[in-house]
């Protein structure tokens, strides 16, 4: 799985520092919907990348990707 975010400034912090407890627990929710649905074994490992990207108003655009960022249940 992958979870992308993106902001257009850092005054609140980066990208991927919006990927809070709150809202790994709603990926994680979201994926075991899914494997639930297609009918994937609760004992799966799963990896979660993330991805932040930065839309600054100068134009240069910033992409950082954190392979293996979180797993299922940790």
């Amino acid at each position: 799985f992958i979870e992308v975010r993106s902001k257009s400034a850092t005054a609140h912090g980066t990208p991927l520092e919006t990927i809070d407890y709150k809202k790994r627990r709603q990926i994680e929710r979201c994926a075991r919907q899914y494997l639930a649905h297609k009918k994937v074994g609760a004992d799966v490992c799963c990896r979660f990348d993330a991805v932040g990207v930065l839309f600054p108003a100068d134009g240069q655009v910033e992409i950082v990707h954190v392979p293996d960022a979180f797993r299922l249940g940790e």
